[in-house]
């Protein structure tokens, strides 16, 4: 029996056999036909899903010598993965990507997309009005009543103008691959146009009759109505448009990409009811507004961060200089006013610094604005971790994924140490803030002054809010373990901050008092009381993972240890880039793959003492605990090799090389390397087998 030979290809029909058709086979039989069609369809779809897979990796540019790009495009995409070739303007600014796929040393075209950075582009120049659009909408909404029943009438009828506009220019989405070369759908491309054009101008005449609200109307009303005719007047390029035409790509594909802002800047009032009060969130594919926070979704590629600041890097952690910062996510664009400081301890030393940026929405800086990603919540400050002494730049947050892994692998509740915070809540208390309990990162490419600063993370830092701890409650404790800290002691020296509650209470004093007690107590007595003053579920999970990645300076430094009801204590990673045998100054690998991480000379004897008496009272929980993370294929070279790839995969190597040659004295540039941590981490796991008495 012979076998379909498939093309990939779109076939726009598929033939229905009648009682008339003579069923026959061969290449060219009616019984093959809906075969042959319903393959190349599948075929086409699997590789336009698998290029849509790998086809950001690979992109490439016109040049004289490659006029659409695609000799650059096979020469440097493997064979059958895809490549885009960015199409830029006459300002050099990338309006669309045309995607192919390398098939056998051919650049066979697949689609063609706008570029989510041209569509921000645009958004920003409406961004002011935009914000004034919605703050506005709602100081209007509340005032509508009464005499004013006329206005809300013609304001609603206002929303759903642009609504329908909003509804026709999602039918516009199937709009053909070349944007100048319309065809099967021109009619109905056509109507949806006219529909587009006249409901605006349903809602311009609402508008018109706006115009005659009393001269003592608020300012934020004004503002609205302002905001709307802004708005309004970037709709007019669609009058008289004829969508058969043939004419300049990038002009139509500028009114289209300014009706998508447009509508996107309308959405947050879905659901509007002149009659109520409120207003919403905004949709899933733009930052969603709330009082004071924007909010994006969790970051599928790199994170770009622009500053401008007269003053260039910051010099200092207390001495904050004014300036500007941009965001890029996923296309998705944010801007703010913010201050910039140093961040970090001895880091901020080092030539390239770590960066507090804190978010401002004016020039005023009188209150700040707050940026959410992904699940974590809102944040008016965070941080670019420069990653000085790892020059893989991924350490820290790989370590803090692979945390995430260990908590994810428990059965119980609470399942995270966070929460804990919410046992016993109901209603708003009982909601999940976000708060994760550790930093989280991703991962960074930065800008200052348009010149490329360098890459990093991008990082939500310990805040005590990121731990659901108030700033003021008397048995609500975190402490920072800011140098070598003796743990059961928790002298008055200056090694350790109390972060929260911000003064020291009567029962604050008595809570860290208890701990000293029970910490400095006889092994027979701790283990008596190791469950009322310890989580066992922390402290077990705590202590194998930094077996695992060998973090010293967590064992007695760094680490944040909190407490939620003065009584039982919890250890929370922190700044974790010194692993996987890296010194703390970058400069070598200078712990071996055999060292007990808890007991070894470079930890105090008090906090040795302590180490011990822990692993005396959960050793068979400690040792089942590794047996079962290591079954699972948690603590494993493939998974911190997974997502050490995730990280590395997002800067390209020209990003790589633009690192090294901006700081070429980073001190760990011939010292790490994906090979050197994976094979420290394979000798490290050997050790620990024995260790923790597990038998693969």
């Amino acid at each position: 029996m012979l076998r379909i030979n498939e093309e990939s290809k779109w076939e726009d029909e598929v033939p229905l056999l009648t009682r008339a058709d003579k069923v026959e086979g061969g290449i060219l039989g009616a019984s093959n036909q809906q075969a042959i069609i319903l393959a190349n369809r599948t075929r086409k779809l699997k590789d336009d899903f698998d290029s849509a897979m790998d086809y950001r990796e690979y992109t490439f540019y016109i040049t004289p010598d490659d006029p659409d790009g695609t000799i650059a495009g096979i020469a440097g995409t493997p064979e059958g993965k895809g490549f885009r070739v960015a199409v830029q303007d006459a300002a050099g600014v990338t309006v669309v990507y045309k995607i192919y796929r390398n098939v056998a040393g051919r650049a066979i075209f697949i689609n063609a997309q706008p570029s989510d950075r041209y569509i921000e582009e645009l958004k920003i120049k409406a961004q002011s009005d935009t914000t004034a659009l919605y703050l506005g909408i709602q100081t209007l909404i509340a005032g509508l009543a009464g005499p004013n029943q006329d206005i809300a009438e013609q304001l609603q009828a206002l929303y759903l103008g642009f609504h329908s506009s909003i509804r026709a220019l999602d039918m516009l989405s199937a709009l053909p691959d070349e944007l100048d070369n319309l065809t099967a759908k021109q009619q109905s491309d056509e109507d949806q146009l006219q529909a587009m054009y006249t409901a605006f101008h349903s809602g311009m005449r609402a508008l018109s009759l706006l115009s005659a609200m009393p001269d003592d109307v608020q300012s934020g009303q004004l503002n609205t109505l302002y905001a709307l005719s802004a708005l309004g007047s970037q709709l007019m390029p669609l009058d008289g448009i004829d969508p058969s035409a043939k004419g300049d790509q990038s002009g139509q594909l500028a009114t289209l990409m300014a009706f998508s802002v447009l509508g996107n800047a309308l959405l947050p009032i879905e659901g509007f009811n002149p009659a109520s009060s409120g207003g919403g969130s905004g949709d899933a594919g733009s930052p969603l507004r709330y009082p004071g926070i924007y909010a994006f979704g969790e970051p599928r590629g790199l994170v770009r961060i622009d500053l401008t600041s007269p003053s260039g890097a910051p010099t200092s952690k207390d001495d904050a200089i004014k300036g500007s910062v941009r965001f890029d996510i996923d296309g998705e664009v944010f801007s703010a006013y913010c201050l910039l400081s140093v961040q970090g301890a001895t880091s901020a030393a080092y030539p390239k610094k770590n960066m507090s940026i804190e978010l401002y929405p004016d020039a005023t800086y009188a209150k700040t604005v707050s940026l959410k990603i992904g699940d974590v919540l809102p944040h008016e400050e965070w941080v670019f971790k420069a990653n000085w002494i790892d020059s893989t730049h991924v350490r820290n947050t790989l370590c803090y994924n692979l945390w995430d892994k260990v908590v994810e692998t428990r059965r119980s509740w609470p399942k995270r140490e966070i929460d804990n915070t919410y046992i016993g809540k109901t209603g708003a208390a009982a909601v999940d803030t976000g708060a994760t309990g550790h930093p989280k990162g991703y991962a960074c490419i930065t800008y200052l002054n348009g010149d490329f600063y360098g890459i990093g993370d991008l990082m939500i830092g310990k805040k005590r809010k990121n731990y659901n701890i108030a700033k003021n409650e008397a048995t609500q404790i975190l402490i920072g373990f800011d140098g070598a800290v003796n743990i059961p002691a928790l002298p008055d020296d200056g090694t350790w901050e109390l972060k929260a509650p911000s003064k020291s209470h009567d029962e604050t004093t008595a809570a860290l008092n208890a701990w000293r007690a029970f910490a400095s107590s006889s092994q027979a007595d701790f283990a008596a009381n190791a469950s009322a003053h310890l989580d066992a579920t922390n402290i077990i999970d705590f202590y194998v993972f930094m077996c695992v990645i060998c973090a010293p300076d967590c064992v007695q430094k760094n680490t944040q240890f909190l407490t939620w009801d003065g009584v039982k204590w919890y250890f929370m990673p922190y700044d974790l880039d010194t692993v996987f045998g890296l010194r703390w100054d970058g400069k070598e690998i200078s712990y071996a793959p055999t060292l007990n991480l808890f007991d070894n000379g470079l930890v105090m004897g008090a906090n040795r003492t302590f180490w011990n008496k822990v692993r005396t009272t959960w050793l068979t929980e400690m040792n089942a605990r590794y047996a079962e993370l290591r079954t699972a294929g948690v603590f494993s070279v493939d998974t911190v090799y997974t997502l050490a790839r995730d990280l590395m995969s997002r800067y390209s190597e020209e990003m790589f090389a633009a690192e090294y040659a901006k700081w070429p004295t980073v001190p760990s540039l011939n010292v790490t390397s994906l090979d050197q941590i994976l094979t420290w981490l394979d000798a490290r796991l050997n050790y620990l087998d024995t260790f923790f008495s597990y038998n693969p």
